[in-house]
């Protein structure tokens, strides 16, 4: 089991995002090959493994496909398992699968894996499971031989442009809300992958490869959410959307010369922004930029592998609020090396540069990142956890770094958000009775914190 406490504490406010992963691959089998298929986003729905069952057996699917990360993976299993009963072939993808294949098809319930993005891999296994054909020679797909699991290369999209837009009439826009943003609201790219390694991050081979939309296409698809769905505010999933600068300014011109009213936010890196930049982007209806500043420690960042100094860390967050965009900021607690002294330096530098909103993660190692090798040379493991995790031979609690690491996170949030100048900045920031709905609610889960 992986320390989840706070972070399942945190979910509850910070809101349900549409599933812009399983929306392409649905869209992608709707196109290619006009097939019935339906999203159950059991992340927002929350049934029971017998209430799984039960929606599944009724809808009595040919084949059925579970997304899944590494620590989510008991669940992914739980799904797979009814999927199974019910008669469906399975499909598992997501990080997990390039990680962990062998081990993740060791299990009966799972027939195929998707080593890296699944759009097209989707399509062709349907085609080789309907039409009796070889599926041997997919790229991108795991699969089972004669007792054996045989991994084939991961697959990679390379032209984004060429995928049809994310199948949203497969879900219920309604159960979907973020924290922060108007509603109604959805999820959208203008790119795939990262060129940066920072050391608390995966890295697969889709992320190293860049690949960018044409500035249009993206405006095309967010004027037709707000048409065809009255969206409001637009949450970008890309790692870094201010690298490709060109990309970003086209797309801030089209907004503004369609006359488009639509708000906007997406996370980027604060040596990656500047001025003018953020004034053509807050023009164009960017709302909320959400920087991962980690830590308020230069060796802790170095450790990091960041690539960023405290200085880039201000000036970022002060043009961000002159240009009249709200600055988000991630800090991670309880990194290797750090201390009680560290932790509360990068406490005092979060209040210091004062951010619209801040979020504290406790330090925990993912598979297939430097800080996972780390984990390794402090003895903090001793084995590869996360394998035995998939395997299920392991129900203990992958440590932290740091004693108490998510009781200090906890106190990080109430350090920063139950101070009378943040209720005084947000309460002039409210446009909406929504806006205090929202914020009520996260001011209740923060009391209720314990540490």
């Amino acid at each position: 089991m992986i320390n989840t406490a706070l972070a399942a504490e945190m979910e509850q406010v910070r809101g349900e995002f549409p599933p812009l992963g399983l929306m392409y691959i649905a869209s992608m089998l709707k196109q290619e090959r006009r097939d019935e298929v339906e999203i159950l986003d059991n992340y927002v729905e929350n049934l029971s493994v017998q209430a799984l069952g039960e929606v599944i057996k009724g809808k009595q699917p040919d084949l059925v496909g579970i997304s899944t990360m590494t620590p989510t993976f008991m669940s992914a299993l739980a799904a797979a398992k009814v999927a199974k009963k019910a008669g469906a072939i399975v499909v598992m993808g997501g990080p997990q699968l390039y990680i962990y294949p062998r081990e993740t098809l060791s299990h009966d319930c799972i027939d195929f894996g998707v080593v890296g993005e699944g759009e097209q891999v989707m399509v062709e296994l349907a085609d080789a499971l309907s039409s009796g054909r070889d599926y041997t020679k997919i790229q991108g797909l795991a699969y089972k031989s004669n007792g054996n699991v045989q991994v084939n290369s991961e697959r990679i999209v390379e032209d984004i442009d060429c995928l049809p837009l994310p199948a949203r009439e497969l879900i219920h826009q309604d159960m979907y809300s973020s924290a922060v943003a108007l509603d109604p609201m959805t999820t959208m790219i203008s790119s795939r992958g990262c060129p940066f390694s920072c050391g608390f991050c995966a890295k697969f081979p889709w992320d190293k490869k860049l690949r960018f939309r044409s500035g249009k296409l993206v405006v095309d698809e967010i004027e037709h959410v707000v048409q065809q769905y009255g969206v409001r505010e637009v949450m970008f999933y890309d790692t870094v959307m201010t690298l490709n600068k060109e990309l970003i300014i086209q797309i801030c011109d089209e907004i503004t010369q369609r006359g488009l009213k639509i708000r906007w936010e997406t996370p980027t890196r604060v040596d990656l922004v500047d001025p003018e930049l953020l004034s053509r982007m807050a023009q164009a209806g960017c709302a909320r930029l959400r920087y991962g500043v980690e830590s308020g420690v230069p060796a802790i960042l170095e450790l990091m592998r960041k690539k960023t100094s405290l200085e880039q860390v201000r000036n970022a967050f002060r043009w961000t609020q002159e240009a009249g965009i709200e600055a988000f900021a991630y800090f991670m607690i309880g990194y290797p090396t750090e201390s009680v002294q560290t932790i509360k330096e990068t406490i005092r530098f979060a209040i210091s540069l004062k951010p619209d909103m801040a979020m504290f993660t406790a330090t925990v190692a993912h598979p297939n990142t430097h800080l996972y090798e780390l984990a390794f040379q402090e003895g903090l493991i001793k084995t590869d956890y996360w394998r035995n995790f998939t395997l299920g031979k392991t129900d203990e609690k992958l440590p932290f770094f740091i004693k108490d690491a998510d009781v200090w996170a906890k106190r990080a949030y109430k350090a920063f958000y139950l101070r009378p100048a943040f209720f005084a900045h947000r309460l002039r920031k409210m446009r909406s009775w929504q806006d205090l709905r929202k914020a009520a609610s996260a001011a209740i889960m923060l009391l209720r914190m314990r540490g």
